[in-house]
């Protein structure tokens, strides 16, 4: 009897020994022979508080978003493009005596962020400062000079981001796209340049510099939406109708090859909610506690870190057999939908951060996508484990939206200690004697 027990003990080790689960972190590191106890705990203290994003790349971004949006929480969002307009084809002539018919600004829709049903009203500028391709442009960038007596566009439109259109009397459906009418400054610039000027790009980009789309904020309160357009679509143009003494033509104009960021602004989050302002205008830490705010377009992020983790392992040798941080949706009442995914950076100083060692297990491992119980989870096992080493500087970790989005995510969680839902950290580990 005492044969067929053992003989059970130890099939249901094999069996757990076979688990693919990543609960063993740590384990290769410990001398042979210890003595093991495991343990659990979700109750590490988390400092956690929502701070600004200082800005993210958006130079050379596929999508261009436009537009201007009055959250309830997050307050006053608005968003330009600027972008070089570039011939496609060095050198064009354009006949005998031309005369510009009108001039049209192609841009397919990608997505809409906001009220669906709100109107907007773009405003097209020239620019009279210059770009660079090679160089590297950010969200909060503003500081490329347009003049405001240079109007080439101004359209009020409803954004119609599902419906295929028709183009005059065409039967053939196209995808859905705004088709911004320019003025005709645009093409008599064009058909009075000197030859030299239009010689290639090179040329052509000082001579005109490039647009920035650009709209006035919202001025109310749960009104507004920001639009996001596809600039390197085949569609994506800026299209010159002219006639000469012999034809009616058409000259197109692109911006897939060009220099070209998105602009961010918050208004300094002065119209946000009370408890979003205290803690990224005020830097009130302790309201970390009820909510935190993540938003993308450059907006904001969650800072955090787990103060005494040290401490609890200080008298102890721990191995880290899983560490999973796990963070809820707020579930306020809105039309915003949860961004698809979170990502955590380790804090090493002011400007710089690091990809945590976990994520380099792959994204099943490391996850942070929304899940079904409307939240989020990261495995930082790992991380958890270095931060353990005595010599280890810890400055804490940064989540927030990955990579510059284009359909506007925003998403509030439940903070540290929230009535239910609240953020923790679950460690299972082993202690050993």
């Amino acid at each position: 009897m005492r044969g067929f027990v053992a003989l059970i003990v130890l099939s249901a080790i094999f069996l757990f020994s076979c688990k693919k689960e990543p609960d063993l972190v740590g384990l290769d590191l410990l001398p042979a022979g210890d003595r093991l106890n495991a343990g659990y705990m979700d109750t590490t203290t988390i400092v956690a508080y929502s701070v600004r994003e200082d800005s993210v790349l958006t130079s050379g971004m596929t999508y261009g978003v436009v537009g201007s949006i009055y959250d309830e929480v997050f307050g006053k969002t608005t968003a330009s493009v600027y972008t070089q307009i570039r011939m496609t084809s060095n050198a064009p002539t354009f006949g005998t005596n031309p005369v510009v018919d009108s001039v049209v600004l192609v841009l397919p829709y990608y997505g809409l962020f906001g009220d669906s049903t709100a109107m907007q009203t773009f405003k097209v500028y020239e620019l009279s400062g210059s770009m660079d391709v090679d160089k590297k442009y950010y969200s909060n960038n503003t500081g490329i000079a347009y003049n405001t007596g240079s109007l080439l566009a101004e359209q009020t439109f409803l954004p119609r981001v599902k419906d295929s259109i028709f183009i005059d009397s065409s039967t053939t459906k196209l995808i859905p796209q705004l088709r911004l009418k320019f003025n005709n400054l645009f093409g008599e610039k064009i058909l009075n340049a000197a030859t030299n000027d239009l010689a290639d790009n090179d040329n052509f980009i000082q001579y005109f510099k490039g647009i920035v789309i650009t709209v006035a904020p919202e001025n109310t309160s749960g009104a507004g939406s920001l639009v996001s357009f596809n600039l390197t679509s085949t569609l994506s143009r800026l299209k010159m109708y002219y006639h000469n003494t012999e034809d009616t033509l058409v000259y197109n104009f692109e911006m897939e090859a060009s220099a070209r960021f998105n602009s961010y602004e918050h208004n300094e989050y002065i119209e946000a909610s009370s408890d979003l302002k205290a803690q990224v205008i005020n830097h009130d830490t302790l309201q970390g506690k009820n909510k935190l705010f993540i938003q993308a377009f450059g907006g904001t992020k969650v800072k955090l870190r787990f103060p005494y983790l040290k401490k609890w392992a200080a008298d102890k040798k721990i191995a880290i057999n899983d560490a999973q941080l796990m963070m809820y949706n707020a579930g306020l009442t809105s039309s915003f939908n949860a961004p698809a995914k979170l990502t955590l950076r380790a804090i090493i100083n002011d400007t710089l951060q690091s990809v945590l060692v976990d994520e380099s297990e792959g994204s099943s491992y490391f996850d942070g996508t929304y899940n079904d119980s409307k939240g989020y989870r990261f495995r930082i096992s790992r991380y958890i484990q270095q931060l353990l080493i005595p010599a280890t500087d810890d400055k804490g970790l940064y989540m927030f939206v990955p990579g510059a989005s284009y359909i506007g995510n925003r998403l509030i969680l439940n903070g540290t200690a929230a009535p239910s839902g609240k953020m923790k950290l679950v460690i299972r580990y082993t202690k050993i004697r």
